[in-house]
């Protein structure tokens, strides 16, 4: 994160960033667990 807060990024900037980081990891586990219930079921 040192490295984004540079003048040319903004706090605003950053919350982006964050809340694509949450977005992106609430998919990868959701995407995991139909994965397990699917293949729990056969």
């Amino acid at each position: 994160m040192t490295a984004w807060r540079r003048p040319e990024h903004t706090d605003h900037c950053l919350v982006h960033l964050v809340s694509y980081g949450a977005f992106a990891a609430v998919e990868r586990i959701e995407s995991e667990l139909s994965t397990y219930i699917t293949q729990e079921a056969s």
